[in-house]
């Protein structure tokens, strides 16, 4: 089960997909939550290498390029 909320993202999946199953949102939340796990989990990974204690944009984006999500 995901800890992402579904309104937003049965907001934004109906705006490309009028008909939209509550299966739709929670497979789509799930993924996201997922993704956000990952980039987190890497982004600190960054930030200790770095001998930081703050997480910085920086190392978010190099998560997501790293998972080739951006």
């Amino acid at each position: 089960m995901s800890n992402f909320p579904k309104a937003p993202i049965n907001r934004i999946l109906k705006q490309y997909n009028p008909r939209a199953s509550a299966s739709a949102v929670d497979t789509l939340c799930e993924i996201i939550d997922n993704i956000m796990d990952d980039i987190s989990e890497g982004s600190a990974d960054f930030r200790k290498a770095s001998g930081r204690k703050t997480v910085k944009g920086t190392d978010v984006l190099r998560a997501a390029k790293l998972l080739g999500l951006y």
